[in-house]
């Protein structure tokens, strides 16, 4: 390459923060700084777990919460064809929400 150095793949992550009890939240990876296609893998963990693969090759990711599903982190990596990676963790908590006012 020259020596040049390439900018960092930087990497979000959309989605919600919190989800009832019984819902499903879909969470969408942006990247931006890389040469595509991407490569996604998505990671899924609880509190005093390791994380876990649930899904690739997408750009998103859904996940629905049981009854008595406690708080995670999902967390997605992304490649670029010029062999990058980047990250991002998004925690999310789960419970009962009542809206304000209410």
């Amino acid at each position: 390459m020259n020596g040049v150095s390439l900018p960092s793949l930087d990497v979000s992550m959309s989605g919600p923060d919190q989800l009832d009890a019984g819902e499903t939240g879909t969470w969408t990876a942006n990247v931006s700084n890389g040469t595509a296609p991407y490569t996604y893998t998505w990671y899924y963990k609880y509190e005093g777990s390791t994380w876990t693969i649930v899904g690739s090759n997408s750009s998103s990711y859904s996940q629905g919460t049981g009854n008595g599903e406690t708080d995670f982190e999902l967390k997605v990596q992304v490649e670029d064809t010029d062999s990058r990676l980047g990250k991002a963790i998004k925690n999310v908590v789960v419970g009962d929400f009542v809206p304000p006012g209410h």
